[in-house]
């Protein structure tokens, strides 16, 4: 059954259970689930009791979702910088002042295609970089994939020296990108997160901690 809470709707299971659990899913959903022999009544009070938890983690779930999407209300962040996004019917892409056009067939999935355009640019400065930093550090990856990683901005398989870099980059300044490939790449050297992992890191990339801070805002 589902219950109206202000403006949230909860859906209620019954259940052969002993305790209750109330929970908002990375869809948003609010799900409560609840033993068989408390009453509609008493489920509705409990609900009505939790009106707050629910506002507050509905809120923190929107903001969660929000941050791992590319398309949030005809925006797009790319390297630091939102653009306000225009979608067209005349085929190419370009960039004016604050503003993305780019094309779209009337077919075509709008999420889907800014998926794949933020991928491509990624791509071009992956390739840029990571030339870069294999040189200067002398240190060589066998290649690198480009995935949509939401737990981690990037991994390397320390037996392959294959690298992994997470789609999600592309919202972040280009030191950020920088810094996870420098780190990447120290591990083919230090596979773990140790001292000497570290003391490489700073001599390599000094400013290693003031990119990792602006990844995690």
């Amino acid at each position: 059954m589902q219950v109206q809470v202000g403006e949230f709707l909860v859906e209620v299971t019954k259940k052969n259970i002993r305790s209750t659990n109330l929970r908002v899913n990375s869809k948003g959903e609010i799900k409560f689930s609840c033993p068989k022999f408390i009453t509609d009544k008493k489920v509705k009070e409990y609900l009505e009791s939790k009106y707050a938890w629910i506002k507050l983690h509905a809120k923190n779930q929107e903001k969660l979702k929000n941050r791992f999407e590319y398309l949030v209300d005809n925006k797009v962040k790319i390297l630091g910088k939102e653009y306000n996004v225009i979608f067209s019917n005349v085929k190419g892409n370009y960039v004016t002042n604050d503003t993305l056009y780019i094309y779209k067939s009337p077919k075509g999935d709008a999420n889907l295609i800014i998926k794949k355009f933020l991928k491509e640019l990624l791509n071009e400065l992956l390739i840029e970089k990571l030339t870069y930093f294999e040189n200067r550090l002398n240190l060589k990856s066998s290649g690198y994939t480009i995935k949509n990683m939401i737990s981690r901005w990037g991994s390397c398989n320390v037996k392959t020296k294959k690298l992994s870099f997470s789609l999600q980059l592309i919202k972040y300044p280009v030191t950020c990108i920088e810094m996870v490939i420098v780190h990447e790449l120290t591990h083919i050297l230090y596979p773990r997160h140790d001292k000497k992992f570290y003391a490489y890191l700073d001599k390599r990339y000094p400013d290693w901690k003031v990119a990792n801070k602006l990844l995690k805002n």
